[in-house]
């Protein structure tokens, strides 16, 4: 879900790709990305306007860009139902009307109540990169490249735009793929978390200076390695509410996964990767519980032990 679960990628030069022989070389040994992300906490939040907020030649999410999923996330009228399962909470939708149903690529949303966690413990594992290899095993690489970091005036609340790249390995006869994502994220409360999200380049304010505000020495190349194709999160969201037992949570995605694999297909598959990964997760919600890891957040929302902090 967070992954996180966000110019246009739609020239990839990948596209039509043939696939591989079973796995893409790990993009670690082709490139160096820094072991730390540049962290930038920002103070003069009063000179920056809401349609104008940007650092770094990229407009970052503000407190109310975030906010405004909820109404994505209630909204009933232009999604349809794909399936329910009443025994496990489960619903899933896809965009009919409006902004996300328009393009090949549909916007899809996933509803799980009870899931057996707390929020708390559901980001700390996701966001656990020490130890996410040890339960997912198709995560190649994760790294977080920048960190940007405010107070809304208004709410009072810590707003933090983090800019990842993750990367997951190919599965024959799929070639691998990897995402560059710019998210914004608020902690309401304790029991509250939610975040937006996209492709890096959609929120690139001058694209003409691509390769000056996001150089290939940070980045890597705009569009991806040649074993890996760099898919694209045109939207991705997500809320999660609960208590210290149990949460519920809703995630927004539109993904263009890029390469041979038909809009078709792929709208047709979607609908099977959340199940997927809550079980998944739980694997890994369940390794922290054995290793008696506690799910605690640094002021970044991400672990408190994460090694590109420390």
């Amino acid at each position: 879900m967070f992954s996180s679960f966000f110019g246009n990628n739609s020239d990839n030069n990948n596209e039509g790709t043939s696939v591989n022989s079973g796995g893409a070389v790990d993009s670690c040994a082709l490139f160096n990305f820094p072991n730390k992300p540049l962290i930038k906490i920002i103070d003069d939040v009063d000179k920056l306007k809401d349609e104008n907020f940007v650092i770094d030649g990229i407009k970052l999410f503000t407190y109310k860009d975030i906010m405004s999923i909820k109404e994505e996330i209630t909204n009933e009228f232009e999604y349809e139902l794909l399936f329910e399962e009443p025994e496990d909470y489960r619903k899933m939708f896809i965009k009919v009307k409006g902004e996300g149903s328009e393009s090949a690529i549909k916007r899809h949303k996933y509803i799980r109540k009870n899931y057996p966690c707390s929020p708390e413990e559901f980001i700390s594992c996701l966001r656990d990169m020490k130890r996410r290899k040890v339960w997912d095993d198709r995560l190649e690489a994760r790294n977080i490249i920048r960190i940007y970091k405010y107070i809304d005036k208004e709410s009072g609340h810590t707003v933090i735009n983090a800019i990842e790249r993750l990367a997951h390995k190919g599965v024959f006869p799929v070639q691998g793929r990897d995402f560059i994502t710019l998210s914004g994220m608020i902690r309401t409360s304790k029991h509250h978390f939610i975040h937006v999200g996209c492709s890096v380049t959609h929120r690139v304010v001058n694209k003409e200076n691509l390769t000056s505000i996001l150089p290939l020495e940070e980045f890597g190349p705009i569009e991806g390695f040649k074993e890996y194709i760099r898919g694209e999160h045109i939207f991705v969201a997500g809320e999660i509410s609960g208590s210290e037992d149990t949460c519920h949570y809703c995630s927004l995605i539109e993904t263009d996964v890029k390469g041979w694999i038909p809009s078709s297909v792929y709208n047709w598959f979607v609908k099977f990767i959340p199940k997927q990964a809550e079980e998944n997760v739980l694997k890994g919600i369940n390794h922290r519980r054995k290793e008696n890891i506690l799910p605690e957040l640094n002021e970044y929302y991400f672990c408190i032990d994460e090694p590109a902090f420390l």
